[in-house]
């Protein structure tokens, strides 16, 4: 049970909506793609919803992955975001890697127009 805020979190019932996805029109526009995340994603304002999960530690610079989410949403977008900030590359002698405190990741965050919920 890492990474909650409240022990009572831990054990709280979530409800969201449970859907087939053979029941989705073939408009729907989900999608999930392997390579570069700054390099495949470079439209604007496109995706009504980013969802991260174990994700944003593992960039060289965490705020280039937070740039990208806030410009490839549409405004009044959603960013879902789970995971811890491990850092991947911080211990990696030949790699760049910044790793900024949980404090200053949100601080940018909010900075940028994000709102917390």
């Amino acid at each position: 049970f890492s990474n909650n805020k409240r022990s009572s979190d831990q054990t709280r019932p979530v409800r969201f909506p449970d859907v087939n996805p053979q029941d989705l029109p073939l408009s729907s526009d989900f999608s999930m793609v392997a390579g570069d995340f700054v390099e495949v994603y470079t439209d604007s304002e496109v995706w009504d919803c980013v969802a991260t999960c174990f994700f944003i530690d593992t960039a060289h610079n965490i705020m280039e992955y937070v740039d990208t989410i806030w410009k490839i949403l549409k405004p009044g977008g959603v960013w879902i975001n789970l995971g811890p900030l491990l850092y991947h590359f911080e211990n990696m002698v030949n790699e760049l890697s910044i790793e900024l405190s949980y404090e200053d990741v949100r601080t940018a965050i909010i900075k940028l127009g994000f709102l917390i919920e």
